[in-house]
C-alpha cells in the first residue's frame, strides 16, 4: 500500500510539474511575442535620443590591435569616454579625437556590440540558405549601416533581456512563495506595459533591470544556504548590474543585509565575525572584479566616470533648465510617479495590488521581526526590502520622474503582488480568486492594447511624409529646440528625401529670460516662416504648466492653437494604444492649461481619457506632432497685436 500510495504521488508530482512548465512556457513565449514584435517600430529613425546616443558610440567600437591599445585612455577604440582618432561610419559623423559624454553602462555596450558583430559573421554564412525577413535584419544579411543594424540589435538585446526578467521573476516568486506566487508573479511581469514599451527601446534599463533581478534572486538564495559559492555568485551579478547602471550600487543595501543575516545563522558566537568578514571580503572582491572587467574604463578613467555620475545627478535634482527637466518642478515627489504607473505603466488593477502587495508584505515581515522569528523567509523578505524600500524612497524623491527609474523595483513588486493575492485565495477563496482575476484580466487587456501602438507607423514618420508632399522646397520651416527636428530623412520611390532642403529655423521655447526680447525673435520668426512643425508636447507641456515662469511663450503657444497667429493646422498624426474601436488618449493641452487646438480632430467619446501622461511616456513612440501653414502672412506688428489678448508685455 505504501508503494501504491508513493507512486501515486510521483505522477501528481509529475503532472504538477508538467502543469507548471507548460504554463511558464506560455507566460515567456507571450511576453516574448509582446517585446520582439515590430523591432522597427520607428522605421529605424533612431528617434529615441538615449539609444541614438548609444548607437553612436557603438559604431565606435572596435576590438583591434592588442590588450595595451585596447586599455589606452585616449587611443583606444573601446574608450567610451573619448572618440577615436581613426572611426569612421556609413551615414554618421563623429568628432574624431575630442572627448565624449557617456552617462550609460558601458557592459552593455560591449555587449551590444559584441553580438552585432557575431551575428552579422553568422549572417555572412547562413545567408545563401535563405531567411525569414525579421531574422535576416538581425542577423544583417540586407547589409543596412552598422548605424541602423546597431539599432535592431540594441533592441533585440533590450528584448531578450525583458523576457528573461520574466523567468527571473518566476524563480524569485518560486523562493519566496511557491509556484503559485511564481507562476502569478511572472503574469504580472509577462503583461506589464512599462516592462512591454522599455523592452522596445535598445537603451539600458532593461538590461539593468534584468541584471538587479537576478543578483536579488542569487541573494534571496544565497539567505537560504548560506554557501560560499552564492556570495561570490551575488557579488558578480552585482557587478553586472552596477556596470549597466550605476544606480543599481543601491545593492550593496541587500546584499549586506544578506551577508549579516546568512553569518548570524551560520556562525554562532565568536565565528560570526570571521564569517561575516570572510562573506563580505568574497562578496565585494567579486563585485569589484566583475565591473572591472566589463567597465575598465570606469577604472582607467576614472574622473570621467564620477563627472558623468556628477553631471546625472544635477540633472535629476534639477539643476538644469532643459524642458524634459522643468516639466517636473511642482510636481509631489512619489504622488506623481504612483499617479502614472496607475494611469498609463501599469494600470490602476495592477499598482494597487503591487503596493498592497508590499504593504501586506512588509506589514507579515515586521510582525515576524518583532516576535523574533529570525527564519530564512524573514531573512529574505529583508534582502528584498533592503532594495526596495531604499530604492523608492531615494528614487521617488528625485525632482526628475521619468518613468523608467521605478523599472527596477517592479519584479519585487510583482512579487509581493503574487504572495498577497495567493495568501488571499488560500484565506478566502472567492475574494482572492476575483481580487487576482481583477488585476489580471485587465493588465492583459491593456498590454494588448498597447502592443497595438507598434503596428501603426510612428506618427513622425506619417508627418514626414506629408511635409515632403506639400511642403515646396526651400520653403521656411519653424522648428523647436529641444524636440526632434522633422522632417525625417526618408527614401520615397527610390529618391532619398532630406529636410535640408527646406530652410530651417529653431527657437528655443524654454529659453530664458522670458522677455521681450525673446517674444521679438520669436514673433520675427513666425511671421517670416511658412510652416511651423511642433513634433510632440515636450516644449509646450512645461510652459504651459510654468506659465508664471514662461507668460510670453504660454502666450505664444495659446495663440498658435487657436489659430489666432493666422497659421492653419494641415496635418496631425498620432498613434496610441487601441483595442477593437476602444482607445486610450491622454491630452497633452489640459495638464499645459490649454485649449484643444482648433482644426485638430477631437478624441472620440469612445476612448477612454485615464488623464495626464508623462511626456517621456509618450514622445518617443506614441507623439502627437502638429504641422502649421501660414494662411495670413501676418506681420510682427499684427501678430502682437493679437498676441494682446492672451498677454500684454510690461513696459517696466
Amino acid at each position: 500500500m505504501e508503494d501504491v500510495a508513493k507512486g501515486d504521488n510521483d505522477v501528481l508530482g509529475f503532472r504538477a510539474r508538467f502543469f507548471e512548465t507548460i504554463l511558464l512556457g506560455i507566460l515567456l513565449v507571450a511576453g516574448a511575442i509582446l517585446r520582439f514584435t515590430s523591432l522597427d517600430w520607428d522605421g529605424l529613425q533612431h528617434v529615441h535620443p538615449d539609444e541614438r546616443h548609444i548607437n553612436w558610440v557603438q559604431t565606435t567600437i572596435e576590438w583591434r590591435g592588442g590588450v595595451h591599445e585596447w586599455l589606452h585612455h585616449e587611443d583606444s577604440s573601446l574608450n567610451p569616454f573619448y572618440w577615436p582618432e581613426t572611426k569612421n561610419t556609413v551615414g554618421i559623423e563623429v568628432p574624431l579625437g575630442e572627448p565624449r559624454r557617456f552617462a550609460y553602462g558601458h557592459f552593455p555596450l560591449y555587449l551590444s556590440v559584441l553580438l552585432a558583430k557575431g551575428l552579422s559573421q553568422v549572417g555572412n554564412l547562413i545567408s545563401p540558405l535563405g531567411l525569414p525577413p525579421g531574422i535576416g535584419e538581425v542577423l544583417n544579411v540586407y547589409a543596412r549601416t552598422e548605424y541602423e543594424h546597431l539599432t535592431l540589435v540594441g533592441r533585440v538585446v533590450a528584448a531578450s533581456a525583458d523576457t528573461i526578467t520574466i523567468m527571473l521573476v518566476y524563480l524569485l516568486g518560486r523562493q519566496i512563495g511557491g509556484i503559485k506566487v511564481a507562476l502569478l508573479s511572472a503574469s504580472f511581469t509577462t503583461l506589464s506595459v512599462q516592462h512591454i514599451q522599455q523592452a522596445h527601446f535598445g537603451t539600458f534599463d532593461s538590461i539593468l533591470t534584468m541584471c538587479i533581478s537576478a543578483s536579488l534572486l542569487s541573494l534571496v538564495h544565497y539567505v537560504k544556504t548560506g554557501n560560499r559559492q552564492n556570495i561570490i555568485v551575488s557579488g558578480s551579478l552585482i557587478g553586472l548590474a552596477v556596470g549597466a547602471k550605476f544606480s543599481a550600487i543601491m545593492l550593496v543595501i541587500p546584499a549586506a543585509t544578506g551577508v549579516v543575516w546568512s553569518c548570524a545563522g551560520k556562525y554562532p558566537g565568536r565565528e560570526y565575525t570571521r564569517g561575516l568578514v570572510e562573506h563580505g571580503f568574497l562578496l565585494v572582491c567579486s563585485g569589484l572584479l566583475v565591473f572591472s572587467f566589463t567597465n575598465p574604463f570606469a577604472i582607467i578613467e576614472w574622473r570621467e566616470f564620477f563627472e558623468s555620475i556628477a553631471r546625472q545627478s544635477a540633472m535629476v535634482r534639477g539643476l538644469t533648465d532643459w524642458p524634459f527637466v522643468v516639466q517636473y518642478r511642482g510636481t509631489l515627489p512619489y504622488i506623481y510617479q504612483l499617479g502614472q504607473q496607475g494611469r498609463w505603466l501599469l494600470g490602476w488593477p495592477l499598482t494597487i495590488v503591487a503596493y498592497g502587495g508590499m504593504s501586506w508584505c512588509l506589514w507579515e515581515w515586521m510582525q515576524r521581526l518583532r516576535a523574533r522569528i529570525y527564519g530564512v523567509k524573514t531573512g529574505q523578505y529583508a534582502v528584498l526590502f533592503g532594495w526596495l524600500i531604499p530604492y523608492l524612497v531615494v528614487t521617488g524623491a528625485f525632482l526628475v520622474k521619468f518613468p523608467r527609474y521605478m523599472l527596477p523595483a517592479l519584479p519585487v513588486l510583482f512579487v509581493f503582488a503574487g504572495v498577497v493575492l495567493c495568501d488571499m485565495v488560500q484565506r478566502w477563496p472567492k475574494l482572492g480568486t476575483a481580487l487576482a482575476a481583477l488585476a489580471l484580466v485587465p493588465t492583459g487587456v491593456y498590454a494588448l492594447a498597447f502592443a497595438q501602438v507598434y503596428s501603426v507607423n510612428h506618427p513622425w514618420v506619417t508627418a514626414s511624409e506629408s511635409v515632403y508632399s506639400v511642403v515646396p522646397e526651400n520653403a521656411r520651416i519653424l522648428l523647436e529646440k529641444w524636440d526632434h527636428p522633422l522632417p525625417l530623412d526618408q527614401v520615397t520611390d527610390g529618391r532619398r528625401l532630406s529636410r535640408k532642403i527646406y530652410n530651417q529655423q529653431v527657437f528655443d521655447p524654454v529659453a530664458r529670460p522670458d522677455d521681450e526680447g525673446k517674444l521679438t525673435q520669436i514673433l520675427d520668426k513666425v511671421a517670416k516662416s511658412d510652416f511651423i512643425i511642433v513634433a510632440s508636447n515636450r516644449n509646450y507641456g512645461p510652459v504651459g504648466m510654468l506659465a508664471d515662469i514662461y507668460p510670453l511663450t504660454n502666450a505664444y503657444y495659446r495663440a498658435l492653437f487657436d489659430g489666432n497667429l493666422g497659421y492653419e493646422l494641415v496635418h496631425s498624426a498620432t498613434r496610441f494604444p487601441k483595442l477593437g474601436s476602444v482607445g486610450l488618449r491622454s491630452d497633452p493641452f489640459l495638464q499645459a492649461g490649454m485649449s484643444w487646438p482648433r482644426g485638430l480632430e477631437p478624441i472620440s467619446d469612445e476612448d477612454l481619457m485615464p488623464g495626464y501622461a508623462d511626456e517621456s511616456f509618450t514622445v518617443y513612440d506614441h507623439p502627437l506632432v502638429l504641422v502649421y501653414r501660414n494662411q495670413a502672412r501676418l506681420g510682427v506688428t499684427e501678430l502682437r497685436r493679437r498676441l494682446g489678448s492672451y498677454y500684454w508685455p510690461s513696459n517696466d
